[in-house]
């Protein structure tokens, strides 16, 4: 086995989330490759909370809905999870659940198959004086399972919760361990540790997205707090004081994107974060940056909708809505970076692009990368990319023309304090100067024209789709944005596993403007499948806007959950 999954379910408030990431993070220090999944309701105390962490000595992702040890807190826990353990697993329950009749009954039935561990986690959490304790207890026992010492998880239980946290996790390790010393059904082998030539990072996307903001020379910072876009902004304001980025948080997000506008009209380089339903309220805001030209990347962290939808759930359903937002043609990019990695040097990228063309950029993430932590190489010790600002004129000489005309559409630009740079920021159409215009007017048809020619200046610079598996395939998966891990892992699997036809993936991190390249890429494959977070195929709709290409083959999911790679290989095999 080169790879164990594992799972903890219980109440907000009874530290799962701290659990999962505790846990993945003391074996990422420790060599392995770890993966922390989160999903939660939106609720401060109660719910059903999991976090499933996947330990292995190679890369890994989220492979299956399946997993080899589950410790369940709660009643509901056990309910909802119950068929979510691998054959020869291990259940670790509270024991308060044995005077529980229904809980007794699943219990009984996941015997079957499984292993059964009865623990007194609330009462050993008890022991340690803080009944907050119970994720900590059940983290000693899982160490016991995994025949772990726990020297590393011990330090960052230490660190995060003081002493009472780290005797939790003794008595809850000391406890499980007298237990397994008398079966052998009671424990797991951890993957043995294969050298690594590169450093590794532990990661989110949202964490990605901060420091790739820091790295772009970001000096301005807005949001109005969504899930899932809000730890972008916790960690920004955390790393404040060594930074000197000015943060802010306004009243709503219309003030929001205004305020983003404003400085990036006073000269720094600024970015906003959101999501659908925050999005939706900024679309007049952006209308507005179209119009005035002016610089803005806007980070929008997609979770299920319509409305409300699911708050805390995932999906790629807003791409469509990105594309077309804001009343007008204007031009715009959007990025759709597919891990950390691609996060960190898109977000550099767009700030490039945002202030070198004067326009809108999306950077479009969602909550699987954006809250999920990822083992993966290093990549902030690289040299960050150039800063590149544009045409920024620091003297003027007569009159300024802020908006003239220019082949590639981008015209000089100054900030304020600039001797004769002065102009008008005008929301209405206007002449070159910036003064309002009417329709019957000439300026309409040179200044609208103008603005359209970045789209494709810009379309040159965007990255282009990559290939991963075999150059020469006989399925190739085609999908953008988090769907990456997922599907490499997948196609691993299924090309060691398929001896006669091989996979290959196509990966869009860019998705508009269309450059001819990319419509290259498509042509180039054969027997496609497209792979989507969402219920229309709105990527699918994309490509055959800028093609012609209808994929047919689909592999569609919009339950709020990413894909698990298990997934993708059922599809994959049915398709052989």
């Amino acid at each position: 086995m080169n790879k164990i999954i594992w799972k903890i379910g219980g109440p907000a408030g009874s530290g799962v989330k701290s659990a999962g990431k505790i846990l993945a993070k003391s074996l990422f220090r420790k060599g392995y490759f770890t993966f922390n999944y989160l999903e939660y309701p939106s609720l401060v105390r109660g719910g059903h909370n999991t976090a499933q962490v996947e330990i292995s000595n190679r890369p890994i992702s989220l492979s299956s809905s399946k997993v080899d040890i589950l410790v369940c807190l709660d009643e509901l826990s056990l309910e909802i999870e119950k068929d979510s353990l691998n054959k020869n697993g291990i259940l670790v329950y509270d024991s308060f659940l044995d005077n529980d009749i229904e809980a007794s009954k699943i219990i009984e039935k996941i015997k079957e198959n499984n292993n059964v561990l009865s623990f007194p986690i609330t009462d050993l959490a008890h022991q340690s004086g803080s009944e907050k304790s119970r994720n900590t207890a059940a983290l000693g026992a899982t160490l016991a399972l995994l025949n772990e010492d726990g020297e590393e998880l011990r330090e960052i239980v230490k660190n995060n919760f003081g002493e009472p946290g780290l005797k939790s996790v003794e008595i809850g390790y000391r406890f499980a361990n007298e237990i397994i010393k008398q079966s052998k059904d009671f424990s797991f082998q951890l993957p043995k540790l294969l050298s690594q030539k590169k450093e590794k990072v532990f990661i989110t996307g949202n964490e990605a997205i901060a420091l790739g903001a820091i790295a772009g020379g970001c000096q301005f910072y807005c949001a109005y707090p969504m899930t899932p876009s809000t730890s972008i902004l916790h960690y920004l304001v955390k790393t404040q004081r060594e930074t000197g980025m000015m943060i802010h948080q306004p009243e709503s997000e219309i003030g929001g994107v205004l305020a983003t506008i404003g400085a990036s009209y006073a000269g720094v380089r600024s970015m906003i974060a959101t999501s659908g339903g925050g999005f939706a309220l900024m679309n007049e805001g952006i209308s507005l940056s179209g119009m005035t030209e002016t610089p803005l990347v806007l980070v929008e962290v997609m979770r299920s909708a319509p409305a409300t939808g699911l708050p805390t759930w995932h999906e790629q359903g807003d791409l469509q809505f990105i594309l077309h937002s804001g009343h007008g043609d204007f031009p715009r990019v959007v990025l759709t970076p597919g891990d950390p990695e691609e996060a960190y040097w898109l977000t550099q990228t767009a700030l490039n692009l945002a202030e070198k063309y004067q326009l809108l950029v999306f950077i479009v993430s969602d909550k699987f990368l954006a809250e999920t932590n990822f083992t993966i190489d290093d990549f902030t010790a690289q040299e960050t990319l150039p800063k590149e600002r544009g045409e920024i004129i620091k003297q003027v000489d007569g009159k300024f023309l802020r908006y003239q005309l220019a082949e590639d559409g981008v015209s000089p630009r100054t900030i304020p304090g600039v001797k004769n740079g002065e102009f008008i920021a005008n929301s209405d159409e206007h002449n070159e100067f910036g003064f309002s215009v009417e329709g019957y007017d000439s300026d309409r048809n040179k200044q609208h024209p103008k603005r359209m020619e970045k789209v494709e200046s810009v379309a040159n610079e965007l990255p282009s789709p990559k290939i991963y598996g075999p150059k020469k395939a006989d399925l190739t998966l085609v999908s953008w944005g988090s769907n990456k891990w997922p599907i490499i892992d997948a196609l691993e699997l299924f090309n060691h596993q398929n001896k006669k036809k091989k996979a290959n993936y196509l990966h869009f991190s860019a998705v508009y403007p269309w450059p001819k390249k990319f419509t290259r890429a498509i042509k180039k494959i054969k027997n496609p499948l497209l792979v989507e977070n969402n219920y229309s195929a709105q990527f699918g709709q994309l490509i055959r806007q800028e093609t012609g290409l209808e994929i047919k083959n689909k592999l569609l999911k919009y339950d709020g959950r990413p894909f698990y790679s298990e997934e993708i290989i059922k599809k994959l095999e049915a398709l052989s």
